[in-house]
């Protein structure tokens, strides 16, 4: 991602280098980045949206932190009238466990997959800690006195604790509120009222003013389940009602119910109920509707 202005390579693992790069970004244009190792961000300079797996991410401004502890292909969008810059310090890491010794593990390593999401987007003031600590960092990688080397493993040990602290203490107190089981119940009611529109985590998250990552963590600790396990359980349980009450055709309630391609909706509706749309149809049509309700729950 552009050229490097200042770097420290060969960290003791699962650190593996500090950077701060700068790349522009011309008007209309994009940047790809596609690194195998996991990353902390931190924005300086920017004004771009973020996609990841093909789906918008996160609107990146200066200021941002961005995790990407499972390694994730980036593509950063100028959608602005002008060009613009992306200016960030980074810290990379490897997520998978290491070995210090024969059969002991690296107890960093292994406290960041235990404690770290895959993914999460932050927006915290510049005097928060973690910023702070950044802050530490460039000016230890910039000096380069006397024991800088280790100065900055600890800093950086420092900044990935606290990062995992906050993300922890975040979806706790989300986890907890009267507020967190509202939205939940909210969303789960927008879902239910309008499953055969085009819905997807960002949209929903767009609607709610969450970030994906965080809408989505939120949605499991409240049910148990995930936002997108939800959504084609809904969609599949009312397909299964028109399967069996209705002559319509399956491509059209394919698309009733949300799918856009019925390739999509069959493969969708096998893994839940373990047969094709039109087998089902053939094997349920004449059940009671008691019975019929029963094996939809018995399979969903």
């Amino acid at each position: 991602m552009g050229s490097s202005l200042q770097k420290v390579e060969e960290l003791t693992p699962p650190l593996s280098f500090v950077d701060e790069r700068r790349t522009e970004i011309p008007r209309g244009k994009r940047v790809l980045v596609d690194i195998p190792l996991s990353r902390v961000l931190y924005f300086t300079e920017s004004c771009a949206e973020l996609f990841m797996d093909g789906r918008k991410f996160a609107d990146i401004q200066p200021g941002d932190i961005l995790l990407l502890h499972r390694p994730s292909f980036q593509e950063y969008r100028n959608k602005g009238k002008r060009a613009t810059s992306l200016h960030a310090f980074l810290l990379t890491y490897d997520s998978r466990p290491t070995k210090q010794q024969a059969g002991s593990a690296s107890p960093l390593a292994d406290f960041l997959e235990r404690h770290l999401p895959d993914r999460a987007h932050l927006r915290l003031p510049a005097n928060a800690e973690i910023p702070r600590l950044v802050s530490k960092i460039r000016s230890q990688m910039s000096d380069r006195k006397f024991g800088y080397r280790p100065k900055i493993e600890a800093l950086c040990h420092l900044l990935l604790v606290a990062l995992a602290e906050h993300l922890s203490s975040d979806e706790k107190t989300e986890r907890e509120s009267p507020s967190s089981r509202a939205l939940t119940a909210s969303l789960k009611d927008h879902i239910i009222l309008n499953y055969s529109d085009d819905l997807n985590l960002p949209r929903l998250a767009k609607r709610l003013a969450r970030s994906p990552e965080h809408l989505s963590r939120l949605f499991k600790s409240e049910t148990g389940t995930t936002l997108s396990a939800f959504l084609r359980e809904t969609r599949i349980r009312q397909a299964c009602i028109l399967l069996t009450t209705t002559t319509l055709p399956i491509q059209e309630i394919a698309a009733s119910v949300g799918y856009q391609t019925p390739t999509v909706f069959n493969r969708n509706f096998a893994r839940a109920t373990g047969k094709t749309p039109r087998t089902y149809r053939q094997q349920h049509r004449d059940k009671p509707k008691s019975n019929l309700s029963q094996t939809i729950k018995d399979w969903l």
